[in-house]
């Protein structure tokens, strides 16, 4: 089962990606694992979100800083 976030008032997908997945860059995982609130610019307090999983973040991350030839 995914880990969970409960948003608070104010919170975007750039900062749960921030403070949650250490990486605002990560926010694209964040909004595929939560596709029913990709409308949402800034959230209410309250919800629940799913975390992506780790090995996704891990592939992402890594695919982020490796230069393109890599």
């Amino acid at each position: 089962m995914p880990e969970r976030y409960t948003t608070k008032q104010g919170d975007t997908f750039e900062s749960i990606a921030w403070f949650r997945l250490g990486n605002s860059n990560l926010m694209g995982n964040l909004i595929r694992a939560n596709r029913a609130y990709m409308d949402v610019a800034v959230f209410d307090a309250g919800i629940s979100l799913a975390l992506p999983d780790e090995e996704e973040v891990a592939e992402t991350a890594e695919a982020s800083t490796n230069p393109p030839w890599r």
